[in-house]
């Protein structure tokens, strides 16, 4: 706190505990998403809510929770005011394959099959986390934004993909619309192509 404080940074949270060693509790064996802010916070930062329509309409399991805690906290900003901010560390890319257990198998032929095999496993779960993390944060942004339609959001952190990556076109939603309820969006009238 005192590093941060000189930093400039007095304001700060985190909404989890971290992992410590069963060996020796002052070793941190496992991290947890914090925020570090200039200005002051409205509230306290919460862990972020996961909305029950991402278990409910998706294959996420019903006790999927983000593998770190998002904090989700409103920072009142000189020129913005109130703003919700989304400080996030989605799950890691990178499959991390069981080498000693590939490794005990009795030859090349099966140890690169497991190999592979572990690691397209790996993959799919850490893509489909990955996902439904980016979902979570739009779902409760737009929650925000259903409130107050003018108030300012900010997702910042590790989002761990590209910029053009399905995790963050789910939190933008920037991909075109062509139609809406079978509509085309060229066929409706001005004020309706807009959510104003």
């Amino acid at each position: 706190m005192e590093l941060l404080q000189e930093a400039g940074y007095p304001h700060f949270a985190a909404v989890a505990e971290p992992a410590r060693s069963e060996e020796d509790e002052d070793v941190f064996v496992g991290p947890v998403v914090a925020i570090a802010s200039k200005h002051p916070f409205v509230g306290e930062p919460i862990a972020m809510p996961v909305d029950a329509t991402l278990i409910e309409e998706t294959v996420v399991e019903a006790d999927f929770k983000p593998r770190r805690d998002i904090v989700q906290a409103v920072i009142d900003l000189p020129e913005l005011g109130a703003t919700t901010v989304f400080c996030c560390h989605f799950k890691s890319q990178g499959a991390f394959v069981d080498k000693d257990e590939v490794a005990a198998l009795a030859d090349w032929r099966s140890r690169f099959k497991e190999h592979l095999r572990q690691r397209a496993i790996k993959d799919a779960d850490q893509i489909m986390r990955r996902s439904a993390e980016a979902t979570a944060v739009y779902l409760e942004a737009m929650k925000q934004i259903d409130k107050d339609r003018q108030a300012p959001i900010v997702v910042l952190g590790d989002l761990n993909d590209e910029p053009d990556s399905p995790t963050l076109r789910m939190i933008t939603q920037s991909e075109w619309i062509n139609t809406i309820g079978g509509r085309r969006r060229s066929d409706l009238e001005n004020g309706d192509k807009y959510w104003q």
